[in-house]
């Protein structure tokens, strides 16, 4: 009886003792979050250091973002990647992501895209969007493996499912493109809106062309500009040439010869050599006070975008 309550003494001992530790180094990760969510990076090195080194795998992860990005600490991607490399051992999606980014840039280790290819599949596998997105970038270019349209499209399909609005636009080429399955135009419009929803410039131009085209969806020339406004009020070069066709060709706007330079000029300078084609062609046509209205357009855009 007596060997029995000793037992259970030390047994009931046991567990407050591991009850203390786990709810002291929860307190010190929390602590850590906090001040590395408000840029207190030597606080926040603090407090994750010490539980790096008792191998949890938050600290660790964390440990390696800060080496990664000079956060309170010099830049070293070597040690990123060891850190990151302890917590990816433990399952860790975040840290088997961002090292999966280093051996695939060839940061603090040798660049190799297979050993990158199979840490994003065990994030991807754990539900981790940016590395499904990843996943489907790869297996569409065979970067790492070799290119399987199918395996493209099965990981962007998870990836954009969970909103990931890159994820969601590759998806929608796929598909309109019948990469990989059955061309279906409907489908690739839905994508796209999904992720034109997100303000993704390259989604929204995309929707604006199939407007445009009339594919997969009513043709509508008015909702066709209001997209590629969208694109090109963002800097999408494409939707900037596109914007200025129909300006010049008033398609869902009436014709605007300013603003129809505006968004040449614009599309040429960032190196699309057909919009500065037409921006040269438009020029010939235009008065003095007409070039000056376009030039200023132009710049007003730029000086916004410059903040």
């Amino acid at each position: 009886m007596r060997n029995d309550m000793t037992k259970v003494v030390i047994q009931t001992l046991s567990a407050l003792i591991f009850l203390s530790l786990g709810t002291q180094a929860y307190a010190g990760i929390q602590d850590g979050l906090d001040a590395y969510n408000k840029k207190k990076y030597s606080a926040a090195f603090s407090e994750f250091r010490p539980l790096a080194d008792k191998g949890n795998a938050i600290a660790q992860f964390h440990l390696g973002q800060m080496y990664s990005k000079a956060q309170g600490v010099a830049q070293d991607y070597k040690l990123a990647a060891e850190w990151y490399s302890k917590a990816a051992d433990q399952n860790n999606a975040d840290a088997q992501f961002a090292l999966g980014l280093l051996y695939d840039d060839g940061k603090g280790v040798a660049k190799n895209q297979t050993t990158a290819l199979g840490l994003f599949l065990k994030a991807g596998t754990q539900g981790y969007a940016r590395a499904q997105f990843n996943l489907g970038v790869m297996y569409s270019k065979g970067q790492g493996t070799s290119k399987s349209e199918k395996e493209a499209l099965q990981w962007y399909t998870k990836a954009a499912e969970q909103g990931h609005a890159q994820a969601q636009v590759n998806l929608g080429l796929m598909v309109e493109k019948g990469q990989g399955t059955a061309q279906d135009y409907k489908a690739a419009v839905s994508w796209y809106q999904k992720s034109a929803a997100q303000n993704y410039a390259i989604a929204q131009y995309h929707l604006g062309r199939m407007f445009e085209a009339g594919l997969g969806i009513d043709k509508d020339f008015v909702a066709a500009v209001a997209w590629y406004a969208k694109a090109a009020e963002q800097g999408n070069v494409l939707a900037q040439f596109s914007l200025g066709l129909s300006y010049a060709k008033s398609q869902g706007v009436p014709v605007d010869v300013i603003l129809a330079y505006k968004w040449f000029s614009l599309a040429a300078a960032a190196g699309d050599i057909k919009a500065q084609i037409y921006a040269e062609e438009l020029e010939k046509g235009l008065t003095f006070q007409q070039l000056t209205a376009g030039r200023a357009e132009a710049l007003i855009w730029k000086n916004r975008q410059n903040g």
